[in-house]
């Protein structure tokens, strides 16, 4: 039985419109109907203010894979966010459900910069989905329009897959008009029978008339579906970490094979110290994703919400649950937000430790902008006691206790005559110990600590030394 799916989408919000494409995963003998409609997300649409809303219902004839529904977008003069609306499919006829939700995102262009910058962005896909679509943006997310004319050239670029065997090369010119600020390059790729781990190609920027490229590459990953089908295959979702400024991100759920039957998961996020129910840090989402015979890689999009508050570094769970035809082999993910509120002249870099099984296929490193301390320090997380003074910032509130920022970018003494530094990652603020010595932090009380307990330092709780 044919399936019916719909793809998330990003577009300009002076693009005017939008043409939903909904497709089944092959043709079918017989009729196939769905009804389809629009809801309220962070973008309005009940009432006009970002789009309009639509329902009603598609039919495909027999033979028929493709139909397309347009929804109009509001141009309006009002600088706002990056916003969306949902597309939902709902009750279909002859076929089931492979995806019944569409996240249509809305890059605003109230916002104008003499030279704004081009982003393009990362994509993940399965072998078999056909195609690879790396949206463009002016302004990145929250968008920058011009009253120029803007023109970039785009290439693709071999990175493991290799142009004519696993993807058609593509180059042109992109032309952005005054007030458009989302453009999107779609690249062939190529389901072969040939077994393959996990390949990657590139697009590349160049050559931007009335603009400035900021992040000029963008990676498509194509997933391996190659390997030999299994009855029972092994679902997954992977930890990820994001930028608050990013916008959204592509939750990956993956097979470890796939499967000799259709494959269904349910999946839902959850608050943790990231807050979600309330659209806060990121915009709660729940489902569920059902994999054709042969696919093995299904994406989740999460709208990321970058507010102006200074915050911590925070997390929100993705959870799989009800399983059909595989088995749930790391059923909840971390998905971690890096704050972008804090200002440095020059920010520090830092790239985290990875550690993987062989068969994992891909190693990732994470680089973050400003997390972490400046050079090594062993930390002490301890409530301030009498005697000690902050040695830099100001008092912090964690829970019913006070607590103190006393730590600086630099080795030095605090009121008490001990030695201090900036705790290592985690947002975590510490007294540090006497320089040359090594101390762990734990949860364990420590002797001669007046009765104050120790907190875990940096991202890990582990160990770090003072001194240069």
């Amino acid at each position: 039985m044919a399936a019916i799916f719909v793809n998330d989408v990003v577009v300009g919000e002076g693009d005017g419109f939008v043409d939903i494409v909904v497709e089944l995963t092959e043709s079918s003998l017989q009729n196939v109907s769905v009804n389809y409609s629009t809801s309220n997300s962070t973008a309005v649409v009940s009432n006009g203010a970002d789009a309009t809303a639509v329902s009603g219902s598609l039919s495909f004839l027999a033979g028929e894979t493709l139909k397309t529904v347009r929804v109009l977008l509001t141009d309006d003069g009002t600088a706002e966010r990056f916003e969306h609306f949902r597309f939902n499919l709902s009750a279909p006829v002859n076929a089931t459900l492979a995806d019944a939700s569409a996240m249509v995102s809305i890059v605003d262009n109230d916002t104008s910069a003499v030279l704004p910058g081009l982003f393009v962005r990362d994509v993940v896909v399965d072998e078999k989905a056909g195609t690879a679509s790396f949206v463009v943006l002016l302004g990145g997310p929250e968008g920058q329009a011009s009253t120029n004319v803007i023109t970039v050239d785009y290439v693709t670029a071999n990175d493991g897959a290799v142009a004519g065997s696993d993807y058609t090369a593509a180059s042109g010119t992109l032309t952005f008009a005054p007030g458009e600020t989302v453009k999107t390059v779609v690249v062939d790729i190529t389901d072969d029978v040939t077994a393959e781990g996990i390949e990657r190609f590139a697009l590349n920027l160049d050559n931007a008339g009335n603009a400035t490229i900021v992040d000029g590459q963008g990676i498509a990953v194509i997933a391996a579906n190659d390997a030999a089908a299994v009855a029972v295959p092994r679902l997954s979702v992977a930890d990820m970490v994001v930028g608050e400024s990013d916008g959204y991100l592509d939750v990956v759920v993956s097979l470890s094979a796939p499967g000799t039957q259709v494959v269904t998961v349910n999946y839902t996020t959850y608050n943790s110290t990231a807050v979600i129910s309330n659209s806060a840090d990121a915009t709660a989402v729940s489902g569920s994703l059902s994999f054709a015979v042969g696919e093995t890689t299904k994406t989740v999009r999460m709208a990321i919400t970058d507010d102006s508050t200074a915050e911590r570094f925070e997390h929100f769970v993705f959870t799989l649950s009800g399983a059909s035809n595989a088995t749930l082999a790391d059923a909840s993910a971390m998905v971690s937000i890096v704050d972008d509120d804090t200002s440095a002249v020059l920010p520090g870099l830092f790239v985290r430790d990875v550690v993987v099984d062989e068969k994992a296929g891909t190693a990732s490193f994470v680089v973050l902008l400003g997390a972490g301390g400046a050079g090594k320090h062993q930390c002490d997380h301890r409530r301030l006691r009498d005697g000690q003074r902050r040695c830099g910032g100001g008092q912090r509130l964690h829970g019913s206790e006070r607590h103190a920022d006393i730590c600086t970018g630099r080795d030095g003494q605090d009121g008490g005559g001990r030695y201090h530094g900036r705790c290592d990652g985690g947002g975590y603020r510490a007294l540090c110990a006497e320089p040359g010595q090594c101390r762990q932090c734990d949860d364990r009380r420590r002797a001669g600590d007046r009765g104050d307990r120790g907190q875990r330092c940096g991202g890990g709780g582990g160990a770090a030394l003072v001194g240069s």
